[in-house]
């Protein structure tokens, strides 16, 4: 995910945090994500997402079916 030159190091990690937060944890999705900063003109992110549900006792449920689609939908989200 592009990240605006625009903005510092910590606006880009806060924009990145809500954008995280709102498009997938909110789902109930975990997310874990890395900033990649090496290129001062591409600022960027990588956004790693679960496919499975996990149950009370953090044990791995059955692959989610919609998971592909839910993981495309934050790409309209990042346009609007």
């Amino acid at each position: 995910m592009g990240l605006p030159i625009e903005l510092s190091k910590n606006e880009q990690i806060e924009l990145l945090r809500d954008f995280v937060k709102r498009e997938f944890v909110s789902r109930g999705m975990v997310a874990d994500f890395s900033l990649h900063l090496d290129n001062p003109d591409n600022p960027h992110a990588h956004i790693l997402l679960t496919t499975r549900d996990l149950t009370a006792d953090g044990s791995a449920q059955e692959p989610r079916l919609e998971s592909d689609l839910r993981a495309f939908e934050w790409r309209r989200a990042g346009r609007k």
